[in-house]
């Protein structure tokens, strides 16, 4: 015929010959087949290509390229040559289980004895009803394919001397059941001539099936028996949900009120899908609450928050930075957030830390996310990428430290970078003594990829923002990075009318409270004050000079403005404490810039103008900027930034070049006429910057974006900024940085509360004897309850899986470890002499690792279920 002329060998059908029982079973028709066709293509051919039915043809000459690949001599250069699964990472878990295997539709070389001896062992090593039901030996891991690649997996020593001829190729693509528009994979991927995949075999309906599948329980539909069944009562509606695709009303329905969705929402959270359903259905809603409780949280998000409202957010740690503006933000439009885990929020009590989950001070860790900086970002993303307040944040502000940004890289959210302190501060800052236990080698990695970031994020300017409170670190911003940040000062102003009505008597005050100058009074500096007041025979102070720390050992502003004036000894170039003088109006002495130069040089005040020496990254703008902030040489220049030196933003601040000049300052000085200039200047301030705050906020607003790009961390990285692969390895130690193996009790011991720690020994709380203890995690503490002496059992998704013949003691422990193990510390209770045995671990999978509760019942059972 026409078509066979077309091959000068013609066309020959050849048959495994396979008997019904295996045949038509899977997988073990399929592995049947390949095996078999191994031996009859032995003598028949030097390559053959396994082209399955599902494999199609996106351009011409695509023969002619499987024919260019094998013209090789027979098995020189590939055994096996093919495509990995190039879908849905979710996807039969390939992106969880690192899986590359070569789709079985492949390039195979046929005439050479070590191919059919790697088939031999691979055979070998899977023999038959290895897996339940699997007849045909090496078939074991669900296709030949499977098995074939695991095999390699396993066997080192061999797999070296196999793994060169066992190759991918551009030419195949494996799509999986993904479906693809043809002309878009031909301009993706323009070496492929060849795609597999079960997508183009499915009608419009049945495409409706299989993504509504994917949507709820990312798993496509069983074809006999779930996807048939779904098609044939297709004569219902379809609904849409905001803009999303359309899904079949009774299907959407059934998916997510059954099990296989709580099994999803365990493993991957919510689908979008369903919560829409239960947003848009109510009867829906009131008969599933428990899939529906990510519906609820968000209605009630938007009933608190309304649409009108920016929420900001704010995990610093110190409270200042967003205390200080959250006035003139709530006026710009914005309701603010804070979850600071700093002692100082105790003066800001509803900004305290409530719910955050992964990130903690920790003795100073929590500043460069130590001890595994990169895994805390995962871990942070993975807690709040389903996190219905989260979906409701507009922005995240972030200040001490702005380098803390980099947790909220991954999520589709404004990123307000406010630089309050010095841009190395939690990277690379090893001047500062209580964060240098934390420098390591990495630090100077930590703080250029931290530039890097930074750039990143001012590169979408018309989402994010990068600015400082203060002159000095709009210029050090641009010394080190080139980028041009906006000057908004801090506010940290009283509300309402403010009246400085200082007393009679009353001492002038040295301040801030905070100072470096060690030794106080006996301080070179504080000695030449008490020298040059004793030296004073000319005339008398007006007001006795004290520190603010020698008056009041803690103090309200109300009490500070009761006195004439403060003198600010600086020991940054900005700070909150400036800030909350002036605008209490309350009249400021501050040194000259040439005296407070003098004692840098002499006595190191200053030191805090940088908190490190961190690299110096070339840029386009080098030249702008004089000199290097950290040299000596420039002092002036940089100093010179200083928010007591700004004129423009903070006038009527009195400067004096020596102790003589200030005591005639202070005691010329009309402070009542100081303080009327001051509270007129910050009249206007405060307009000007809600003015400006409202144009930051108007940024922010931008309703209806998803929380992420992906549930997965890297892609929502690769999504956001082009960023592609992994981040680094945070430490090469597993017993710092990776999986907790639950082999080595010192790995849990981190997270073990002992009972007799919380509550005492045995506290009783019901008559069911019921007592409970802390379990502390990562991510959080839950609460357990447990019965003393009982045997302890979980039930997840109605399978039971027990601890055996487990027996609590009082100073038992209880563990929920970073991959989702519950585990008791516990003695063997099967023996009758069991209080002489040793105790041991005891753990059981949940499933459960970021949002969950454990809770147990009357009966003993301990649950697992989301929070």
């Amino acid at each position: 015929s026409n078509f066979t002329s077309c091959f000068s060998g013609g066309i020959h059908h050849i048959s495994a010959n396979l008997p019904d029982d295996i045949a038509w079973r899977h997988p073990d028709g399929t592995c049947g087949q390949f095996y078999a066709l191994f031996e009859l293509m032995r003598d028949r051919a030097n390559y053959f290509y396994l082209m399955e039915p599902d494999a199609l043809p996106i351009r011409r000459g695509w023969l002619e390229q499987l024919h260019a690949e094998s013209q090789a001599a027979p098995c020189t250069s590939f055994f096996i040559r093919g495509s990995a699964a190039m879908c849905r990472p979710e996807y039969g878990e390939i992106q969880k289980n690192r899986d590359f295997h070569i789709n079985g539709g492949a390039l195979y070389c046929v005439r050479d004895e070590r191919v059919h001896d790697l088939l031999a062992r691979v055979r070998a090593f899977w023999p038959p009803y290895t897996v339940r039901d699997v007849a045909v030996p090496g078939c074991a891991c669900g296709g030949f394919d499977h098995s074939i690649y695991q095999f390699l997996l396993r066997d080192f020593k061999y797999a070296r001397t196999v793994l060169p001829f066992y190759q991918y190729t551009p030419t195949l693509l494996n799509l999986c059941e993904d479906d693809y528009d043809e002309d878009d994979v031909r301009v993706r991927n323009p070496s492929t001539f060849i795609v597999h995949s079960k997508g183009p075999q499915f009608n419009e309906t049945e495409l409706i099936v299989r993504e509504t599948y994917w949507e709820v329980l990312r798993r496509y539909p069983v074809k006999k028996r779930e996807q048939n069944a779904a098609v044939a009562a297709m004569s219902g509606g379809v609904i849409r949900y905001e803009g999303r695709e359309r899904y079949p009303a009774f299907l959407l329905s059934q998916l997510c009120s059954g099990k296989g969705y709580k099994r999803r929402m365990q493993e991957f959270g919510p689908s979008e899908v369903c919560t829409q359903l239960c947003i848009h259905d109510s009867t829906f809603h009131a008969a599933h609450a428990d899939v529906c409780q990510w519906a609820t949280k968000r209605q009630q998000w938007r009933q608190w928050l309304p649409v009108d409202l920016a929420y900001l957010w704010s995990n610093d740690f110190h409270a200042a930075p967003i205390a200080c503006n959250e006035p003139l933000l709530e006026a710009a439009g914005a309701r603010v957030h804070g979850e600071i885990d700093f002692p100082n929020c105790i003066y800001w009590p509803h900004l305290c830390r409530k719910r955050l989950k992964v990130l903690s001070f920790d003795s100073w860790r929590g500043f460069s996310l130590d001890p595994c900086p990169n895994r805390m970002r995962r871990a942070f993303f993975d807690a709040y990428k389903h996190d219905e307040e989260f979906r409701r944040v507009d922005a995240f502000i972030c200040s001490h430290p702005v380098a803390n940004c980099e947790l909220y890289m991954p999520f589709n959210r404004t990123i307000i970078v406010y630089a309050t302190t010095r841009l190395e501060f939690g990277r690379d800052d090893v001047n500062v003594a209580w964060r240098r236990p934390y420098i390591t080698p990495r630090s100077k990695f930590r703080w250029t990829e931290w530039i890097e970031n930074l750039k990143r994020i001012a590169a979408h300017p018309n989402n994010n923002v990068i600015a400082a409170n203060n002159l000095y670190d709009v210029h050090y911003i641009k010394f080190h990075t080139g980028l041009d940040a906006l000057h908004i000062p801090s506010w940290c102003g009283h509300e309402g009318d403010v009246t400085h009505n200082y007393q009679q008597g009353k001492e002038v005050l040295i301040g801030p409270y905070r100072n470096n100058l060690e030794g106080g009074w006996e301080h070179p500096i504080l000695a030449g004050l008490r020298a040059a007041i004793r030296s004073d025979t000319s005339q008398h102070l007006r007001h006795d000079i004290r520190q603010i720390r020698d008056v009041y050992r803690t103090y309200k502003w109300t009490d500070i403005m009761q006195h004439p004036a403060v003198i600010l000894i600086p020991y940054q170039v900005s700070s909150m404490s400036f800030f909350e003088i002036y605008r209490r109006n309350i009249p400021i002495f501050a040194p000259s810039l040439a005296l407070l130069i003098n004692w840098t040089l002499s006595h190191g005040i200053m030191w805090e103008r940088h908190y490190g020496n961190p690299q110096t990254i070339p840029h386009a703008h080098m030249d702008v900027e004089p000199g290097h902030p950290n040299d000596p040489a420039y002092l002036h220049y940089w100093l010179s930034l200083s928010d007591y030196y700004s004129a423009d933003h903070f006038p009527h601040v009195s400067l004096f070049d020596s102790w003589e000049q200030l005591i005639e300052q202070l005691n010329n000085a009309d402070f009542d006429s100081l303080s009327s200039a001051m509270a007129a200047h910050n009249a206007r301030a405060r307009q000007i910057l809600t003015d400006q705050w409202r144009q930051v906020i108007m940024k922010a607003r931008q309703p209806d974006r998803p929380l992420a790009p992906s549930h997965d961390f890297d892609e929502s990285m690769h999504a956001m900024w082009g960023i592609n692969g992994l981040l680094p390895l945070d430490s090469a130690n597993p017993a710092v940085c990776g999986p907790d193996s639950m082999k080595e009790a010192e790995h849990r011991s981190t997270y073990v509360q002992p009972w007799a720690q919380e509550l005492g020994l045995g506290q009783v709380l019901d008559e069911h004897e019921i007592t409970a203890a802390s379990l502390i995690s990562p991510d959080g503490t839950w609460t357990v309850r447990v019965r003393r002496g009982s045997i302890l059992w979980m039930r997840k998704d109605l399978e039971v899986y027990r601890f055996p013949y487990v027996k609590r003691t009082e100073a038992s422990q209880l563990v929920l470890t970073e991959s989702g193990d519950l585990c008791m510390h516990a003695r063997d209770g099967r023996s009758a002499a069991d209080k002489d045995s040793e105790e041991a671990w005891w753990c059981l999978p949940t499933g459960c690792i970021s949002l969950c509760m454990v809770d147990l019942s009357d009966d003993g059972g301990i649950y697992v279920r989301d929070e």
